[in-house]
């Protein structure tokens, strides 16, 4: 899992200092979480880091975030670890 969690924030780091940040809350990330936040795989890794971020969602409202409409579409990892 460390390695999976460090290519993601190395990659995510080098997106915000490009394009700053995509939210400033988690309440303004749940759509992008429900949308794009799942890693599709079986792996233990895979399933457990699934697991953390559903509870870390867990009971959030959504908030409007207008940095999340379409002209942002290139600016988000893919979740299939591509």
């Amino acid at each position: 899992m460390y390695e999976l969690c460090k290519t993601r924030v190395i990659e995510v780091s080098k997106q915000i200092e490009k394009m700053g940040p995509r939210y400033t809350s988690f309440e303004n990330a749940v759509d992008l979480y429900r949308e794009k936040g799942v890693l599709i795989g079986e792996e233990d890794e895979i399933i457990a880091f699934n697991s953390i971020m559903q509870f870390l969602y867990l009971g959030r409202q959504r908030e409007d975030n207008e940095l999340l409409d379409e002209k942002y579409s290139s600016y988000y990892l893919s979740t299939d670890g591509k």
